[in-house]
């Protein structure tokens, strides 16, 4: 992003010049949730009046609204769109470059993934904004009946994914790392980390992976299994063997409430570079005037924790398929908003934003504070409606009244959100 400044020649006489703000590269994580003749369960485009379901429900209001036009999803609910429609997407990626997102990484979770309609919508725009798949581990290994955070299996806990353990996908079985591998060889298979609009580094194509923190074995106990890094080597070398290309792999290590220690080597060493999803934490200390989090209270809580990566990981090498050594990079990742209730029911924490200046003290705190080498930065999300992590526009339709309002926590935000990105990395 470049940051231009105009100043007048009196004005220059009279101050010294201002060094402009160094680049900084905003990814944000973009999902494809909501299209036209989706299934209205209470679950896709959830209406804040459900009933005996939220307690203290956040908006679900996008400002983007195309209610009776041939592109809306009639079946979510009031001010709801079609988020595959190719107008509303380039309404998206117009809102993103003017204030400061420069690149949106696409939720992904395998090849029967529905997500595969949005990136191929995306892809018909041709030359709008870059672009990386987000592939979600959480979602496609659930989906094997794998325990995962959102599986019911897993009793809302997180469990390791041993990358070993056999697995039926499409009628073959296969261990839970081949799925891993065989998805990603799917990316040059589709043609979509070939698209002109892929962002890539140095020419190499990125690719952001989900969870990789949970990433296990038992080569421990078992030493004749393979181990989960080389099931990330063999992506590595199957891309240069037959391609000769080199994946630019970002794994999601670092969180709110896990602090770096050398243990972690091994994993951040297989990534070139190191992100989280967001800071949100259960156990964040909360508002009693909400009985919620604000992101003021919990970017203090969890800055430290996140400060032992952002410290750590830039030290760090990982080796290339080459055999060259590179470093690795760390991208600080932040969120407006949470709303764990709507996934795990009511007395679950939120976080709440009580105004602008909320999250932008996140923004500078746990972003623009941490940032390192390329000086990336990762946010949750664009548009994620049903957890709340939105920075898409916001507007009360109920009342046609779009201006923000953020009195008894109902978080009709407006633009604000989308002007903190500008004002702490630049537009």
């Amino acid at each position: 992003m470049l940051v231009v400044l105009s100043v007048s020649y009196a004005t220059a006489q009279a101050a010294p010049a201002q060094r402009p703000a160094e680049p900084v590269t905003v990814f944000a994580h973009y999902t494809t949730w909501y299209s036209r003749g989706e299934v209205s369960d209470g679950r896709s485009w959830p209406p804040d009046e459900l009933a005996g379901r939220l307690l203290n429900p956040m908006p679900r209001y996008p400002r983007l609204n195309d209610e009776g036009s041939g592109e809306f999803g009639l079946n979510h609910g009031y001010g709801g769109y079609d988020a595959v429609a190719s107008r509303n997407m380039r309404q998206h990626i117009a809102w993103a470059k003017e204030y400061g997102i420069d690149v949106f990484a696409f939720l992904w979770d395998g090849p029967s993934s529905r997500f595969t309609t949005g990136i191929e919508k995306f892809r018909a725009l041709k030359g709008q904004m870059p672009w990386v798949i987000f592939y979600d581990t959480n979602i496609r290994f659930g989906l094997l009946g794998i325990c995962t955070i959102s599986n019911p299996l897993s009793a809302d806990q997180p469990c390791t994914y041993d990358l070993n353990q056999k697995v039926r996908d499409s009628g073959a079985v296969k261990t839970l790392g081949q799925v891993l591998v065989d998805d990603l060889k799917r990316l040059k298979q589709t043609g979509w980390i070939d698209d002109p609009d892929y962002f890539r580094v140095n020419g190499r194509p990125v690719v952001w992976i989900y969870q990789a923190f949970l990433f296990s074995d038992q080569s421990s106990v078992e030493p004749s299994v393979r181990r989960w890094t080389s099931y990330i080597d063999e992506i590595r070398q199957w891309y240069w063997d037959n391609h000769h290309t080199e994946l630019y792999l970002v794994g999601n290590l670092a969180g709110g409430t896990r602090r770096y220690n050398r243990e972690w080597d091994p994993y951040i060493t297989r990534f070139d570079a190191v992100s989280g999803w967001t800071p949100y934490t259960i156990a964040c200390r909360r508002d009693s005037a909400c009985d919620c989090c604000r992101p003021t209270a919990l970017a203090d809580q969890v800055a430290p924790a996140v400060a032992t990566w952002a410290d750590a990981v830039p030290s760090m090498k990982v080796q290339r398929v080459t055999g060259d050594l590179g470093s690795v990079e760390f991208a600080p990742f932040i969120t407006p908003q949470f709303d764990d209730q709507w996934t795990k029911g009511p007395g679950r924490p939120r976080m709440i934003a009580a105004s602008k200046d909320d999250f932008k003290y996140m923004a500078e705190k746990l972003g623009r504070d941490m940032l390192r080498g390329n000086r990336w930065l990762f946010l949750a999300t664009f548009n994620a409606w049903p957890e709340g992590t939105t920075v898409e526009p916001t507007c009360n339709w109920k009342e046609i009244d779009c201006s923000p309002d953020y009195s008894d926590d109902r978080g009709y935000y407006g633009m604000d959100f989308l002007e903190v990105i500008r004002e702490a990395f630049g537009g």
